[in-house]
């Protein structure tokens, strides 16, 4: 798997024609040969973006003023939907992050949870995961009917739950109907059983590839297993209440089903116990119970024979962070044993004493989709997204600016004190500094989404806003901004910014622009005073992923 690419690579002209994909999605206004890089919507005007599909029309998805609302708090809520019309290359790898919210569980525990999956982008008409315990990514086979039963997510890669019940990490059976109560989960022992004293809630479980359908014979008669209800399998899961996690070993003697798939495996950077859930809603990241996942898939160098990515789960919670999984290595192929074989009965004529060994094919493929999805049991709990970004790793990173300056005042601010770019081989321990970014790449956004760029021969970028003139200057790197006669409060617009100051390939591909963010201004009521107060925000550099 590539994760560089130097200086000298060229495309040919008919190749980038075919490729290049144009995009109505709020902050991209570029096109690029590494996909539709970044995205960026906060789902908070109320109405459903055109790149968005709801799969099955479902009723249960609301796009409100506080978000998508995926389910409501009450029992067998069921909701998803597909980012779509969007060309995510998948060989450089995918950072995502998005706020949720969970709320209204009442008395109980909460759940079941919120998934965020990837699939491939060439699955036409894609099927959406089982509801309940398979929170829209896994299969359900169920054992008492055929009418009970959920196909898995369509061309599946991987799916990664926020799962409040714990009933995601569990083997796929479930013998009631979508309409009833999930039943109480199943843990994961460390060899493979399932033991009910292992179950923890709160956790972070990472799902794999879906596999092919198999054919077996138990010696009593021939059974199939169509495609859709086989692979998945839990590669990790870690509770983010306790110390208890599990991750999947390929199995040493391949002989039955006592042979261990799993071992104990504690989180390495997680401080704090806390909940998934943050249990209210939230405005801010400084509000009670804010809730923010980051997901990373990194891919891993080039000339390493097991290939695929490295996959990193934190969780921003209140005013702390905590990284649940970290740099869990997916492989493009790996055995393990099939979860749709374990010692119960498919249905009431065939039962299977033990589970076969698998190979799970886990090629990345070229472009990616994105989906999300929640469900209630059970347990229940409202379940919302917003503020979705996805980016690719190593691509420049903005941060939020202020100032603070009296009615009549100019404020003046230099935005890239505190932003990075990158430069070299893409790798996880790769530093990112001022100095990489294209100052002449500076670009201011507007609320309605216009993009404002330096012209041919242009030094100076000027937006003016109903709150006054926003000017950028290349040659001094600064940005000021002078309110209109009489205006007082907090004037922002955003920004955006892209290395390199040399054309190094990738990181001068619009692709890798960083993610929009906000130049505030606060005017206080008053007479203006000779020195601006200018502040900003520390970079925190994610190159080193920790």
């Amino acid at each position: 798997m590539k994760n560089h690419i130097s200086n000298q690579w060229a495309i040919s002209l008919s190749l980038l024609l075919t490729i290049l994909f144009s995009s109505t999605c709020t902050g991209i206004k570029a096109q690029s040969i590494y996909g539709n890089f970044p995205v960026e919507e906060s789902f908070l005007s109320g109405s459903k973006p055109t790149f968005v599909d709801v799969p099955g029309n479902n009723p249960n998805v609301l796009f409100t003023t506080r978000g998508v609302q995926l389910t409501k708090n009450i029992q067998s809520q069921f909701g998803g939907i597909f980012i779509n019309n969007r060309r995510l290359t998948s060989k450089n790898g995918v950072h995502i992050e998005f706020d949720y919210m969970m709320y209204g569980r009442g008395s109980s525990a909460g759940g079941d949870g919120l998934s965020v999956f990837l699939f491939d982008a060439k699955t036409k008409n894609p099927n959406i995961g089982a509801e309940g315990a398979g929170i829209g990514y896994a299969y359900n086979w169920a054992t008492s009917s055929t009418s009970y039963r959920r196909l898995g997510l369509s061309g599946a890669y991987v799916g990664i739950a926020l799962d409040s019940y714990g009933n995601y990490k569990g083997l796929r059976y479930q013998g009631n109907p979508p309409s009833q109560v999930q039943g109480i989960p199943f843990g994961i022992s460390i060899d493979g059983k399932i033991e009910a004293t292992e179950n923890t809630r709160d956790n972070i479980t990472i799902r794999g590839a879906a596999g092919k359908g198999f054919t077996a014979n138990n010696g009593a008669k021939v059974f199939t297993i169509p495609d859709g209800y086989a692979g998945y399998p839990v590669l990790i899961t870690q509770s983010t209440n306790t110390n208890k996690g599990f991750v999947i070993t390929e199995p040493g003697d391949l002989s039955g089903y006592n042979d261990s798939r799993y071992v104990a495996k504690a989180s390495t950077k997680k401080k704090n116990n806390f909940a998934i859930s943050g249990d209210t809603q939230f405005n801010s990241p400084m509000d009670r119970g804010y809730r923010r996942a980051i997901i990373e898939l990194f891919p891993v160098p080039e000339g390493d024979p097991d290939g695929g990515f490295y996959i990193t789960v934190a969780i921003e919670h209140d005013t702390k962070r905590d990284t649940i999984i970290y740099d869990y290595h997916y492989k493009q192929s790996f055995q393990y044993q099939e979860n749709a074989a374990i010692p119960y009965r498919y249905n009431e004529d065939i039962p299977i004493s033990t589970p076969p060994i698998k190979t799970l094919d886990a090629q990345v493929p070229d472009s990616f989709k994105i989906g999300f999805a929640a469900s209630t049991g059970r347990e229940i709990n409202y379940h919302y997204i917003k503020n979705v970004k996805i980016s690719l790793p190593r691509a420049a990173e903005a941060n939020l600016d202020s100032a603070r300056i009296d009615m009549g005042g100019l404020a003046v601010i230099n935005p890239l004190d505190n932003d990075i770019a990158y430069t070299g081989t893409i790798s996880r321990n790769q530093i990112g500094k001022k100095d990489y970014i294209d100052e002449k790449e500076f670009r201011f956004v507007d609320n309605s989404g216009t993009v404002y760029k330096l012209g041919s021969g242009q030094t100076q970028i000027e937006v003016m806003t109903a709150d006054g003139k926003w000017v950028y200057n290349y040659t001094t790197k600064a940005v000021t901004f002078r309110p209109k006669s009489g205006f007082f409060g907090a004037a922002t617009i955003r920004y955006n910014i892209r290395g390199s100051n040399t054309n190094e390939m990738p990181y001068a591909d619009d692709a890798y622009r960083s993610l929009n963010r906000d130049i505030i201004v606060y005017v206080n009521e008053g007479p203006a005073k000779p020195t601006s107060i200018v502040t900003n925000k520390m970079v925190t550099n994610r190159g080193s992923n920790k």
